[in-house]
């Protein structure tokens, strides 16, 4: 009160800073990977949903879940190229609901490549493939689970690991990791949703580290595989 003719006007500065809070908000929304991005990222294999654009991701999220058809091809080409070797281990990539999260280049690469080095320090097997998701929306990666761990000892603990860009509006553009580590029959059954996951949030340059975040997820991970689930 007090700032202006109106009861409802705002402290100019508050004014100006929630205004800046929603325009970012709108341009984080509508960001999309951009070609030179994932070819930037080690060994991608791009897979898309079944939005046809941002507008259907925005407005229909159910079809940002489920993979289109040749991406479930690319997927199943990549289990069975792996014959009995399947890792431990697979990471996926997706724009979510905020792109420019991820390819910020002080966001991506910095986790990476320290979660590679953690994993691999707790004996972990990382697929060499990182999996990048169009339009992706988080359970778009329990699908790609249910592809790729679909043929595993039903005994083994398979992992994936879901890098999303989330919460638009924040200025820090943050993204979230989503680890959903159960025995391989749980991916084949498809029984894999939120309730046997665990997310790390509010990732990026400034709010929690993406080097810390790694040693978070690993540490996160193994307790994971040793309960099972």
């Amino acid at each position: 009160m007090g700032h202006g003719d109106r009861v409802s006007d705002l402290n100019p500065k508050l004014k100006k800073e929630v205004e800046a809070l929603y325009a970012d908000a709108k341009i984080c929304i509508r960001s999309e990977f951009t070609p030179e991005f994932v070819a930037f990222i080690p060994h991608a294999v791009q897979v898309k949903t079944l939005s046809r654009d941002r507008d259907d991701y925005i407005a229909h999220p159910v079809t940002g879940e489920q993979l289109d058809i040749g991406s479930i091809t690319a997927l199943e080409e990549l289990r069975d190229s792996w014959g009995k070797h399947i890792p431990d281990v697979q990471i996926v990539i997706s724009d979510g609901l905020d792109a420019n999260a991820i390819m910020d280049p002080s966001h991506l690469m910095p986790y990476l490549t320290a979660l590679h080095v953690y994993l691999s320090e707790a004996g972990l097997v990382i697929s060499d493939k990182n999996i990048v998701v169009i339009h992706g929306r988080v359970r778009a990666g329990y699908r790609i689970g249910n592809i790729l761990f679909e043929k595993a000892d039903p005994d083994a603990t398979k992992a994936v690991l879901h890098i999303i860009g989330e919460r638009p509006g924040t200025i820090h553009r943050n993204y979230s990791v989503y680890m959903a580590a159960p025995k391989a029959r749980a991916w084949t059954d498809k029984k894999v949703d939120h309730d046997m996951a665990r997310v790390i949030s509010g990732i990026s340059d400034t709010s929690l580290e993406p080097i810390k975040a790694a040693k978070i997820t690993a540490n996160i991970l193994k307790e994971m595989i040793v309960l099972g689930k």
